[in-house]
């Protein structure tokens, strides 16, 4: 093994994050109406756990459920972000958390924590939209669809775990 295949394999071992993506019911920020959390070890998927979140209004706005097919039927009888926070709370804290467009959904979970009056989790944020720009200049567009696309990986987009696995393949590329 040269020098090089031994330094990238020692920069897979070490890359280790958690990727998450969320679904809005609405307009409101605080309305997160579904999560998925996708953990990467050694630069490998090892878990994927995800769940529908009921908002704190049960409004699904047509936009929104025409994006993510996700309705107040199903959200009616969903645990709140305070009902199953404690299981998400620790798969952020004190890791990397990667997000594709990181500013919307880390956004979207920090209001919907604040009107549960839960803390937020400490980590650093690594934002795969602005990761991409830099990785693959050549790209018309940067929508996940466009990086998965270009990197032949293939997801139904606005499914909220396909969608925070195909963040964290963009980030392990």
């Amino acid at each position: 093994m040269n020098h090089h295949s031994e330094l990238a394999a020692q920069r897979l071992q070490e890359l280790t994050f958690t990727a998450i993506d969320v679904e809005t019911a609405n307009e409101q920020r605080n309305s997160l109406c579904a999560i998925a959390v996708v953990q990467v070890q050694a630069g490998v998927v090892t878990r994927c756990w995800q769940t529908l979140v009921r908002p704190p209004e049960l409004r699904v706005e047509a936009i929104n459920q025409s994006i993510h097919r996700i309705g107040e039927d199903e959200l009616r009888d969903a645990p709140s972000l305070a009902e199953v926070w404690e299981q998400i709370a620790p798969l952020m804290e004190g890791n990397i958390v990667a997000a594709h467009n990181a500013e919307f959904d880390l956004n979207v979970l920090q209001q919907t924590l604040a009107y549960h009056t839960l803390r937020a989790p400490s980590f650093r944020s690594l934002c795969t939209l602005k990761l991409a720009h830099v990785a693959f200049p050549a790209l018309d567009d940067y929508r996940l669809p466009d990086v998965a696309s270009y990197l032949g990986l293939h997801f139904r987009h606005h499914a909220c775990d396909e969608d925070a696995r195909v963040c964290a393949q963009i980030a392990i590329q």
